[in-house]
Formats: C-alpha cells, sequence, structure tokens
C-alpha cells in the first residue's frame, strides 16, 4: 500500500440521547449506556432503540433517518469485531465493511480475536474515508472514481453558473464566484477509459465549452475524446512537456496536502482539548510521568501535585483520559469473544 494514503480526520459524534460525546469504535454510550450504530448510508454513529415487533431490528431516532430500520451486522452480534448497521431490507448479514473481509485470524489462537477486531476497526476507518469522499469502494474501479470526482467538480460549476446568471441579471456588474468560471481545459491522468468516464459527466450536465484530454502515463500518449487511438506528441514537444508539467503539479499538491493532514492528525495527543489545559501545562504533566499511558494510570492526586494543575484540572484530566480510554480499544475475551468493559 502506498505512503501516501489519506485518511480523512473522524467527525465528533454525540449520543441522540444524552448528548455525551462518542468515539467512532464505541458499540454503547459512555455516559448513558445507550446502544450505538454506524450508519453507512448517513456517516453518522448514532443511537438505535428497538423496534418492538422484533427482537433484531431497530430505529435511528435521527431525522435524517426518517423513521429507517436497521439490523445489527452480523459480527457486531455474534463476534464484536464490528459496530456498523444494515439496512433492513439488506438481505446480506453483513454490513458493508465485513462484505470485504476475505480472511479471518483464527479464532481458536489466543490474542487472535483482538487481532480481528483491531483490522477491522482499521479497515472501517479506511471506509469511512472512501464514503466521505464518495468513492466506490466495492473493489477498484477507476473510472467510477473518475466519474465521482469530475461529476462532483462540474456540478458545483453548473449550480454556480446558473446562480451568476441570475445575479449578474438582477444586479449587472457583479463580479462571479470562482466555480462559475469553466477551466480551458481538463487534463485527465488516464487513458480511454478514464477519458470517457469525464466526457460521460461533461455530456450528462451539457457542458460545451470545456476541453478534455487525457494523457496516459506509460508511453505518455494523449487520448481525445470520440478517437479510437491516442495522439502521440514527440518528446520533445512544448505542448506535451506542458501536459506533463499539469499533470505532476496536481499530483505534488495532492500528495502533500495529503501528508501535512496525515501528519497532523498524527501529532494529535489524548491531552488535546482538555480545558484549562495549555501546552506549558501539557509539557509539565509529561515530564513528571514521562508518558500519556502513565498519566491515565495515576490518581486524581497524584495529577493535582504537579506545579500548575490543581485538583479541579486533575479531576477533569482524569476522567477525560479514562473515557478515552474505554472508547478506544475494549478488552476482549479470546474464548467466547466478549467484548469485557
Amino acid at each position: 500500500m502506498s505512503s501516501d494514503v489519506f485518511v480523512a480526520p473522524m467527525k465528533v459524534f454525540h449520543c441522540d440521547h444524552c448528548g455525551s460525546l462518542v468515539f467512532f469504535e464505541n458499540t454503547h454510550c459512555v455516559s448513558c449506556g445507550h446502544l450505538l450504530a454506524f450508519l453507512p448510508d448517513l456517516l453518522v454513529l448514532g443511537s438505535l432503540d428497538p423496534v418492538e415487533t422484533s427482537d433484531l431490528l431497530w430505529r435511528s431516532p435521527l431525522p435524517a433517518a426518517a423513521g429507517r430500520t436497521y439490523r445489527l451486522c452480523a459480527n457486531y452480534r455474534d463476534a464484536q469485531v464490528c459496530n456498523w448497521s444494515v439496512d433492513a431490507d439488506d438481505d446480506n448479514p453483513l454490513c458493508r465493511s465485513c462484505r470485504l473481509t476475505r480472511v479471518i485470524p483464527d479464532q481458536g489462537v489466543e490474542g487472535n480475536q483482538l487481532a480481528w477486531y483491531r483490522l477491522e476497526v482499521a479497515k472501517r476507518r479506511l471506509l469511512y474515508t472512501l464514503l466521505s469522499l464518495h468513492l466506490p469502494i466495492e473493489g477498484q474501479d477507476d473510472t467510477a472514481a473518475m466519474y465521482e470526482v469530475v461529476h462532483r467538480r462540474f456540478l458545483r460549476y453548473a449550480d454556480e453558473r446558473a446562480r451568476g446568471a441570475a445575479q449578474e441579471e438582477a444586479e449587472p456588474g457583479t463580479e462571479r464566484r470562482r466555480f462559475a468560471y469553466p477551466p480551458n481545459l481538463v487534463v485527465v491522468d488516464g487513458g480511454l477509459p478514464q477519458v470517457n468516464a469525464a466526457k460521460s459527466v461533461l455530456d450528462e450536465l451539457g457542458i460545451e465549452d470545456v476541453s478534455l484530454v487525457g494523457l496516459a502515463k506509460r508511453l505518455e500518449e494523449v487520448w481525445v475524446p470520440g478517437q479510437n487511438f491516442p495522439l502521440i506528441l514527440p518528446r520533445t514537444s512544448e505542448g506535451l512537456y506542458l501536459l506533463q508539467r499539469v499533470r505532476d503539479e496536481a499530483h505534488r499538491f495532492a500528495i502533500t496536502f495529503h501528508r501535512q493532514r496525515r501528519s497532523k492528525a498524527m501529532t494529535t495527543s489524548d491531552l488535546d482539548g482538555i480545558p484549562g489545559l495549555g501546552e506549558v501545562r501539557r509539557k509539565a504533566l509529561l515530564r513528571v510521568f514521562g508518558s500519556v499511558k502513565r498519566l491515565r494510570a495515576a490518581s486524581v492526586e497524584e495529577i493535582a501535585a504537579v506545579q500548575g494543575i490543581g485538583p479541579v484540572l486533575a479531576d477533569t484530566i482524569a476522567t477525560r483520559l479514562a473515557r478515552d480510554s474505554s472508547a478506544a480499544v475494549p478488552a476482549v475475551n479470546v474464548t467466547t469473544g466478549e467484548v469485557l468493559d
């Protein structure tokens, strides 16, 4: 796998019943104990209420769910390694994430239940990123991904163009917004299939004032919509050099952006976001305890003894770290598969 994989930062979720902060891997609210499940169709971790007529069906109180009913994924219900839901009308007992699993660790080996749980958590986080970006997850489909990205960009252009025309009619001379201006040329990174996918978007949206080409990297072939054979430009061509620079700059920008986001995520700490705990106090705590793990194991009195902390802030720190610990990775009984509280 490439080192440039971008994982979308987790959205903050809250229990629909008590409003407490809940985390992506939680199966129950740590405050009120209500059952939680991730709803892939809404991309939210929400609470579920039992349906009176069935022991297997659940209903989300969220208005966006519109009264839909759900089932718990079979790996949620039976193995406790998942916390996603399945639409009640779906015949498959597994959620969208667990359907992609091809190999399960031998559950007769000690430690494999926890290993399976951690693998599923990592996979669900990756799928959350793909779903958030509206990218396909069932197999690698470059043309579907190209269609989705181009459609998203030019749908916005079509909306802004219509809005700008109405605004220009009401207020002549008003400067149009950025996405109301069409690009002169769209360069697709790929061959004929990717070019055709992008061209289908332009045709569907009725966009005729934008030129489109594709640049296939293997032989640097230039593909034009409607042509069965590529255009081969001389290696010394200034036009080919320009297309290569455009493509390489797009790659550089995307990779740099993803690395920055990943680096920022990796430098976050469990101590971030605690009210009243600034950088100086964080350093003082880590200087005394050495790590967040040791700080989590310390008593409120031991935390309060650190210079500049005090009993009130120490209690806040201990409460937050205890909550984060319970939400991270639960202990698992490898014999029964039970997730221990």
